[in-house]
């Protein structure tokens, strides 16, 4: 009896042994590489991070902008006697754009580095005497064309600053808008942070003029983008309802994504997408 308990308890501690030993053999052991002032970091509080298409690191700090990489490390600050040095030393976005340009946003404007000398090309707001008024500027970037046009547009509606316009993209598709605006839905529009009831319904009567003309027709959107507005898809049409249902926007939308590839037909999209959300 004591044997076999014995050999019972061997086994056991066997197991567990190997299990532990098993485990370490897969442990990752991840090792980091510290970056800062010291060893090259324009400076230690950093912002702003982008991984360009050549593989380079460029990091954005609150006193300069630096590129890494992954051995060597460049800073590029400002200087009043060099007027190829970058605008201003805040940094406030790195974006790469199609053609891998490299931009940066600054209090200053905004640069375009030039990699023939690691220089800088200067957009900023013109003053009457030609000079450039120092305006802090944000980059923006969006998935796609229409994004891209429906913002142009928002702007121009009284108002609508850049803030509200890209909350109002975040907040649906751009057919839910459309199509919030073609059927005057101000309930729709009002779920949107930061629309009430009096910027809705400014939406829908700008708007609605200002897309009009591009009702059954593919039209370039300020020479950029193209939008039909056209019969509100199966997609849109179920959205829309769940919004009438109480679901938010996002919510509503993730909802019919989950489920759009399995069904074409709008009330066989919003019982799915019913279903998916009671299932959550």
């Amino acid at each position: 009896m004591t044997l076999r308990a014995s050999h019972t308890l061997l086994i056991v501690l066997l197991a567990i042994t190997g299990t532990h030993l098993n485990g370490q053999a897969f442990s990752p052991g991840y090792k980091f590489k510290h970056l800062n002032v010291q060893n090259g970091l324009a400076q230690n509080i950093v912002y702003h991070f982008l991984q360009d298409s050549r593989g380079y690191m460029w990091l954005g700090t609150h006193n300069g902008l630096t590129r890494y990489d992954g051995i060597r490390a460049i800073n590029f600050l400002h200087t009043d006697e060099d007027k190829k040095s970058i605008a201003g030393n805040f940094i406030t976005s790195i974006l790469e754009d199609s053609m891998q340009q490299i931009w940066i946003g600054n209090e200053n404007g905004i640069d375009l580095y030039i990699p023939a000398g690691n220089s800088f090309l200067h957009f900023g707001v013109d003053r009457p005497d030609g000079s450039k008024e120092n305006t802090y500027c944000v980059i923006l970037g969006f998935i796609n064309a229409d994004d891209k046009g429906l913002f142009r547009i928002l702007l121009k509606v009284n108002g609508v600053g850049p803030k509200l316009a890209l909350g109002i993209l975040s907040s649906m598709s751009t057919d839910m808008l459309i199509q919030s605006i073609e059927m005057q839905d101000v309930n729709t529009l009002t779920r949107i942070p930061g629309v009430g009831k009096k910027t809705a319904e400014r939406l829908i009567i700008e708007l609605r003029d200002r897309l009009q003309v591009f009702a059954g027709s593919e039209t370039s959107v300020a020479g950029q983008s193209q939008i039909t507005l056209s019969a509100a898809s199966p997609v849109a049409e179920a959205e829309a309802a769940l919004v009438s249902l109480g679901y938010r926007p996002l919510e509503a939308q993730r909802a019919v994504a989950a489920i759009k590839h399995e069904h074409s037909d709008t009330a066989d999209l919003i019982r799915a997408a019913l279903k998916g959300m009671l299932k959550t």
